[in-house]
C-alpha cells in the first residue's frame, strides 16, 4: 500500500531548508523469542530514571544468579496504563531469535528465582561505593547512551520495596 508524499517545507538533518517531499515509511522487525514482563505496582515505577537503573539492576544480578552471559539477556521499558496512571513496566527478553529459556527460568509457582534475583540486584547496587553509577554496578558499554540517567541507589531503594527490607540507601 503506498503511502502518499507530503510536501512540507521542513529542514534536513544538516540543518538547512528543504522544500522536498516527504515520504512516511514504517520500518519493523520481528523478532520472536523468550519475554518476561514485570510490572512493579508502586507509584514510584513512573519515574523512568528510576525504573531504567532497576532494569539494569535487574539485567546484572540475572546474568549472575543465572549464571548466564550478560549480553545472552536485553531489556526495555514499557508504558502501562493502569488505575493509578502509567506506570514503566520492565521487560526483559533472551537476546536469542527463538528464545534460549533464560527469562522463562525466572518464572516459577514459588517465585524463588526472581526472589534470589531481586536479592542479588540489591546487593550488587547496595555494595557498591560509587555515586551515582558506574561500571561496577548498573553500566556497561551497552548502555552508554543513558549512562547519566543511571543511580544506584535509586534501584536500590526501589527494589527494597520487594525484599521485605525496609531500609533506604543514602
Amino acid at each position: 500500500m503506498s503511502k502518499l508524499p507530503l510536501e512540507k517545507k521542513h529542514r534536513a538533518p544538516w540543518n538547512k531548508e528543504c522544500d522536498g517531499k516527504l515520504y512516511p515509511h514504517e520500518l519493523c522487525h520481528v523478532f520472536r523469542t523468550d519475554v518476561v514482563q514485570v510490572l512493579f505496582m508502586l507509584p514510584s515505577a513512573r519515574d523512568y530514571d528510576t525504573m531504567l537503573s532497576v532494569m539494569y539492576a535487574l539485567l546484572a544480578a540475572i546474568s549472575t544468579e543465572l549464571d548466564i552471559e550478560r549480553t545472552d539477556i536485553k531489556g526495555c521499558l514499557h508504558k502501562k496504563r493502569t488505575d493509578d496512571g502509567l506506570l514503566c513496566a520492565v521487560v526483559l527478553y533472551d537476546a536469542v531469535p527463538g528464545g534460549a529459556g533464560h527469562v522463562r527460568r525466572l518464572v516459577t509457582d514459588d517465585f524463588a528465582v526472581f526472589a534470589r534475583v531481586i536479592k542479588r540486584a540489591i546487593d550488587i547496587t547496595e555494595n557498591c561505593t560509587c555515586d551515582p553509577s558506574c561500571y561496577s554496578c548498573l553500566r556497561n558499554y551497552y548502555n552508554q547512551q543513558v549512562h547519566e540517567r543511571l543511580d544506584r541507589k535509586a534501584a536500590c531503594n526501589f527494589l527494597k520495596n520487594f525484599s521485605g527490607e525496609g531500609r533506604e540507601l543514602t
